[in-house]
């Protein structure tokens, strides 16, 4: 979806808001709220590997 322009644009907005609001990515370790960001690619969708990793560095 992220080749969409005019999707990749408007989850830049999302994002920053995310940001601004003190939600970092996962890959930051930064604590408190977390933002989990998946991507989809062109023939091969949700990468539901990485999906259950991300979920069990959350859960545990």
């Amino acid at each position: 979806m992220l080749s969409d322009p005019q999707y990749a644009a408007r989850w830049q907005i999302k994002r920053m808001a995310y940001l601004a609001a003190g939600i970092r990515p996962i890959d930051e370790q930064a604590g408190g709220d977390i933002l989990i960001e998946t991507m989809e690619t062109a023939g091969s969708g949700l990468d539901m590997v990485e999906v259950n990793r991300l979920a069990r560095l959350i859960v545990g």
